[in-house]
Parts: structure tokens; C-alpha cells; sequence
């Protein structure tokens, strides 16, 4: 069954790379330079694809075929193209971990085995637009 984000008419790992392409800094450079109206529509459909690519992440992956899960690897975030733990992000945002659990629950996360985990590019953007308002 396809799941699809709105906005994103993406899923899996389409999502996924569509976000990684997006999150190069030449292609950053490059959507900087959009005229104000394309920026206008670009941004939900970007945010859309971020999310779209968090739930890809964020998915359980069957072990060898079996109805069992285990947590996704490489959560321990080493770089931004990981996924995130809330008290991760947490620190790299500057705000509590209830706070991230609010935004994770408002489409920058997905929960899994009961844990919210992060999109490493979707928090380093919000990170940089934070920045960017202060």
C-alpha cells in the first residue's frame, strides 16, 4: 500500500533521496536563488518531502523475513543524514525534549517501537532557520 505525504508525491526511498539531493549544499545555493514566488511554492512541497523521507527512516525493518522489528541502524547520529533521538535534537535546537516530541508529532518525526526518531537534514534545516530568525 502506498503512503503518501501531502504535498510529496513521493514515498520511500524516492523520499529519501529527493531530501539528500535537496539538502546538498549546491542545490541549497541554488533554491536560495529561487524568485520569491517560486520559493513560495517550493517550500511546502520541500517540507513535504523532508517528511516524507523522515518516514521512510523511520520505518521498522522486518529481520530476515519475520513479523519481528528492530530499531532503524545508525541512530546514533553521526551526521545530519541520520536519524535523530529526541534528546538529539533537542540539543542541537536548543529547546527541550518536549518540545521536539510536539514538532516530531507535528510531521518532523515518526514514531517507532514507541520512540520518536528525527530526520537528521529535517532538524539541521529547522536548526538553520532558527538561525536565521535571530
Amino acid at each position: 500500500m502506498d503512503r503518501f505525504v501531502r504535498g510529496a508525491l513521493v514515498d520511500g526511498v524516492s523520499a529519501h533521496l529527493l531530501d539528500r539531493l535537496l539538502a546538498d549544499a549546491r542545490n541549497v545555493r541554488l533554491l536560495a536563488g529561487l524568485p520569491s514566488w517560486m520559493a513560495v511554492e517550493f517550500a511546502p512541497v520541500r517540507e513535504a518531502i523532508g517528511r516524507a523521507a523522515a518516514e521512510y527512516l523511520a520505518r521498522a525493518v522486518a529481520v530476515a523475513g519475520s513479523a519481528e522489528t528492530v530499531e532503524p541502524v545508525g541512530v546514533a547520529a553521526s551526521s545530519p543524514d541520520d536519524l535523530l533521538t529526541c534528546a538529539q535534537a533537542a540539543v542541537l535546537l536548543g529547546v527541550s525534549e518536549r518540545r521536539v516530541r510536539q514538532l516530531a508529532a507535528r510531521g518532523l518525526g515518526s514514531k517507532h517501537a514507541g520512540r520518536w526518531w528525527l530526520s537528521g537534514p529535517l532538524v539541521e534545516t529547522l536548526r538553520e532557520e532558527r538561525r536565521g530568525c535571530g
